[in-house]
């Protein structure tokens, strides 16, 4: 919707539904909004004689996640094999607790920016600053083993992303046969997370060959950090003593260590514990 070429206005409403979620809640309602002030077509802007296009615009909205496997709000059954007396007799027990409650993700997204054309477009400049919020994060929560059960798939957590970006785009050649243009694009974004499932930390295996947890997820700070050992150095043939009698290293004293320092010993020039 515009009004006077001058002031813009979009407003859109989705209802996105979604078989993976519980009978409760396969529906999710996404409304978004924004508007725009063209001030480059006002008159006290055009006698300045600087600008060729001067727009603010604000914007607000809601966007889902579906992302899951399917069937994860249902109760399911899993094929096992059980003694029954002397005999092993096939059958099914339950494989996962029912959610009816699970719903969609809820990705909230607030921005603001700034376009301005200058030299009939020939350089425009955008800078844009953003919030975004995610909860009802669709995450496994821990259960415990006396209950059956590993895990069960519910909403809970939130994170959140602050950033700002500026784009630069200039015409520095244009013809009808050729044309050279420039784009630069700098950003800076903070992110972090505000609650999980109820856990200070969740570690988890980012399954690229390393059968092992990799990657720690924490309240109070930044997502995509690494989770492992720490190297604290190598050890070097001055932090032993040498036994001339028995050609053996053993560790000197205040030289860090884990566990039986005893059993940490070169021998022959190989470091063996």
């Amino acid at each position: 919707m515009t009004f006077t070429d001058k002031y813009l206005f979009s407003a859109t409403f989705r209802a996105d539904g979604s078989s993976k979620f519980g009978k409760n809640n396969k529906w999710g309602y996404f409304p978004a909004v924004s508007a725009a002030w063209r001030v480059g077509e006002e008159d006290f802007i055009k006698k300045l004689n600087v600008f060729s296009d001067l727009k603010f615009r604000i914007g607000y909205g809601l966007a889902g996640n579906n992302r899951i496997g399917s069937y994860n709000s249902l109760a399911l059954m899993s094929s096992i094999i059980t003694a029954m007396g002397d005999q092993l007799t096939p059958g099914y027990a339950s494989k996962q607790i029912p959610n009816p409650d699970l719903k969609w993700e809820a990705n909230k997204t607030f921005n603001m920016g700034v376009d301005l054309g200058f030299l009939n477009q020939r350089i425009t400049i955008s800078p844009e600053f953003y919030i975004n919020r995610s909860s009802n994060l669709l995450l496994n929560a821990q259960l415990p083993y006396s209950s059956g059960y590993q895990s069960m798939l519910i909403n809970a957590g939130e994170t959140k992303n602050v950033g700002v970006e500026l784009t630069v785009n200039t015409v520095n050649f244009s013809t009808k046969k050729f044309s050279w243009n420039t784009t630069l694009t700098l950003s800076h974004n903070k992110n972090s997370v505000k609650a999980l499932t109820g856990e200070a930390v969740q570690l988890y295996e980012a399954r690229f060959g390393f059968n092992q947890n990799t990657h720690r997820i924490a309240v109070g700070e930044p997502l995509g950090q690494f989770y492992g050992y720490i190297t604290e150095g190598l050890y070097q043939v001055d932090d032993f003593n040498y036994d001339a009698s028995t050609q053996t290293y053993t560790l000197k004293d205040g030289i860090p260590y884990h566990g039986d320092k005893g059993r940490i010993r070169r021998v022959c020039g190989s470091l063996r514990t």
